[in-house]
Order: structure tokens, then C-alpha cells, then sequence
């Protein structure tokens, strides 16, 4: 993630929470102590504060002011709502990729797509490539602004995604998905990819959610 540059001891302690949330380690409404945590890295305080608003920011971490920093965790109507304004951004920048995409970026497109599907049968690479391959359309988009918000929206919503949908029940229809918009990118058909983007997101809702009803039918209580 760092390249060639040194981390800072912030930028460790956030990209290691953030990882830990992502990944289920740190569960949706989990307490986050500085203390603990602070002890557990051996930094100060100071780091873990400023690793708490980043990841504020980023959705994945939630103030209350009686049980301070906890995990971010979402109800039903909370994934209904980020992932229509998500269709809505995330369709915007696709449009926009489709219109302007060169050779060289359809190609790390289409990388990333052949490597997403190589990863069917193992879940956990498979989300890491899923991100990877939506962050390089929004790369193509070039409307840096959107591609803020759209990756803010998916940070906030990734602990769910991971929990409740299941990849390789509906690898299927998200490849079928996924190959769609390649296509009409390739075509810079902007239209049909900006729709067919919107229709990818609508599968992802309705897959959470039956897998929301399946497994958790209490989730609103």
C-alpha cells in the first residue's frame, strides 16, 4: 500500500484497524479502547486518536458519546440507503470511464477482471480483487471527487458485504455483471455502462438482503 515510502506510525496503526474491521477481526459495534489499542502496537495515544477520525471518515468507525469509538454497524435501511447513492455515484463514474478510458487502462481493467475470476473459489481474495477491479474504473473515470465518495461508500459497507454475501453462491451473476460493464466500456458505450453499473449494485443489495433474511432475521430488532 506504502510503495517505496516509510509509513508513518498513523498510517500503520489505521491501515492495520482498518484491515481488522474489513476482515471481521474487529466486529460491527466492537468498542474501540485507545488504551488497548495503543498498548497493543506500543504506540501513544496520539496515533490511535487521529487513526479513530480517519477511519471515522472513512465509515468505517462511529462516535457515541456514552461508549465512544466503536466499529460502524449498519441496519437494513442503512444498506438500502448507501448503496442507492452509491448506484447513483458509482454509475456517474462509470459513465464518465466509458467516455474517456484509454487502451492502456481498459487493459488493467480487463486484468483485474480475469484475476477476480480466477479468484471464484476463495472468498476472502475474491473481495480484495472485487475492490481492486471497481477501483480501477474508477481510476479510468478521472473524477476524483466521486471516486472519494463512491470508495467511502463501499468502506462503510464492506463488514456487510463480507458477512452476508455470499460470492461464490452468486459468482454467476456477479461475472455475468462484471463482464457487461467490461464490455460496454470497451465500446465506451457510456449509457449501457453507466445502467448495467446500476442494475451490478441492485444485484449486491438483493444479495445481502436475502442472505440478511436468511441468516439474521432479527437484524432490525
Amino acid at each position: 500500500m506504502f510503495e517505496n515510502q516509510i509509513p508513518t506510525v498513523q498510517e500503520v496503526v489505521v491501515e492495520t484497524l482498518r484491515q481488522a474491521i474489513l476482515d471481521g477481526r474487529l466486529k460491527p459495534g466492537e468498542r474501540l479502547l485507545q488504551d488497548d489499542i495503543a498498548a497493543r502496537y506500543g504506540v501513544s495515544r496520539i496515533p490511535v486518536r487521529e487513526a479513530f477520525r480517519t477511519l471515522a471518515a472513512e465509515g468505517l468507525v462511529t462516535f457515541h458519546q456514552r461508549r465512544g469509538a466503536i466499529v460502524t454497524e449498519l441496519r437494513r435501511a442503512d444498506v438500502e440507503e448507501i448503496l442507492s447513492i452509491r448506484a447513483v455515484l458509482e454509475g456517474m463514474a462509470v459513465r464518465a470511464a466509458a467516455e474517456r478510458v484509454t487502451p492502456e487502462e481498459l487493459e488493467c481493467i480487463r486484468r483485474s477482471l480475469e484475476d477476480l475470476n480466477a479468484a471464484r473459489d476463495t472468498p476472502e481474495r475474491y473481495f480484495q480483487l472485487n475492490y481492486a477491479f471497481h477501483a480501477s474504473i474508477l481510476d479510468a473515470a478521472h473524477r476524483p471527487h466521486t471516486a472519494a465518495l463512491v470508495k467511502k461508500l463501499r468502506n462503510t459497507i464492506e463488514t456487510v458485504t463480507r458477512k452476508y454475501l455470499d460470492p461464490v453462491g452468486r459468482v454467476e451473476i456477479v461475472h455475468k455483471d462484471h463482464s457487461a460493464i467490461f464490455e460496454a466500456l470497451s465500446r465506451h458505450d457510456a449509457e449501457a455502462a453507466e445502467r448495467l453499473c446500476i442494475e451490478h449494485t441492485r444485484h449486491v443489495l438483493e444479495g445481502i438482503l436475502a442472505d440478511w433474511i436468511d441468516t439474521d432475521p432479527d437484524i432490525d430488532a
